[in-house]
């Protein structure tokens, strides 16, 4: 989890309930009437980490794309004769 999501996630502790419900719309898209903030913390903070969690693989895969990109344009093997 990265710091944005983990900020995120602080603030909805500061948030009244009108602005939960507008921001578990926005998350999980779909409205709610639920007068529970814990409850509605709870999904919302779920569903940042599942989002999350599912970007993880593509960004390391990426990362590492990247890597291995840099280590072949600094290092150039002679092919081996056989």
């Amino acid at each position: 989890m990265n710091d944005a999501i983990r900020n995120q996630i602080e603030s909805l502790d500061t948030l009244r309930l009108p602005e939960l419900q507008a921001r578990f719309a926005e998350v999980l898209g779909e409205a709610t009437r639920c007068p529970n903030k814990a409850f509605l913390i709870r999904r919302i903070t779920a569903a940042l980490e599942a989002r999350a969690d599912a970007a993880a693989p593509y960004e390391a895969a990426f990362l590492l794309n990247e890597c291995f990109r840099e280590r072949d344009q600094v290092v150039r093997h002679k092919p081996r004769e056989r």
